[in-house]
């Protein structure tokens, strides 16, 4: 196992990798589908088009790509989720414990998620994270969301930090390449919405089964 205690700055993915909330983006992605005509989706179906941004997820669930329809979706999918965000998203084992640690132990925490900015910052909130990240970047402040670098980018200049003291922590192939187009070191997660083998196949060296594997990585504890 890598060890990485000489970075100073941790970010993190927050769907699937913080957070479990599949289901409450499932229930709204169902919602909206409903609402526009259309045929609901099993839960397990709908988390694996998750990690793009809604307007990805949207055009994979409808199928249609023309921007007026994606855009009332978007708005539609939106209303349901401010008020549906943390019904039954929780953080997943280890979580709250182990970044507590980190931030115990001098590193800087920060998010860079595709997830937009203003449902990002109210779960944080809700699930009493907010205060432990010094930057947290969402995906409509950026131009290009992940696989792109860009939150990645915005991350390090906002704390004014290298590239090679970084690491990023996420849970899919697109967080792998977005790592490695910022030219971070990315652990990933197993235990997220994509699985072991997804970022084995997107070349991701370092994964980890629980959360708290971090602290044998980060702090050698």
């Amino acid at each position: 196992m890598k060890n990485y205690s000489d970075r100073e700055v941790l970010i993190f993915d927050l769907d699937g990798t913080l957070v479990d909330s599949s289901r409450d983006i499932a229930w709204s992605a169902n919602k909206t589908l409903l609402d526009l005509g259309l045929s609901e989706r099993s839960e397990e179906e709908i988390r694996s088009h998750i990690g793009m941004g809604v307007l990805t997820l949207l055009k994979d669930l409808t199928g249609r790509d023309d921007k007026d329809f994606l855009k009332r979706a978007t708005e539609v999918f939106i209303s349901y989720y401010l008020d549906h965000l943390t019904v039954h998203t929780e953080p997943y084992p280890g979580v709250e414990e182990t970044l507590e640690a980190l931030k115990t132990g001098g590193y800087t925490l920060a998010i860079a998620t595709n997830k937009p900015i203003e449902p990002t910052i109210e779960i944080l909130k809700e699930l009493d994270l907010f205060t432990l990240f010094d930057c947290i970047v969402g995906g409509d402040m950026v131009e290009n969301k992940k696989p792109e670098p860009d939150s990645l980018l915005m991350v390090l200049n906002e704390l004014d930090m290298r590239s090679d003291k970084s690491l990023f922590v996420g849970d899919s192939a697109v967080d792998v390449e977005a790592g490695e187009a910022a030219d971070i070191d990315v652990v990933g997660v197993s235990y997220g919405f994509r699985g072991r083998i997804e970022l084995e196949d997107a070349g991701c060296e370092s994964i980890i089964d629980h959360f708290s594997g971090l602290n044998r990585m980060i702090l050698e504890i």
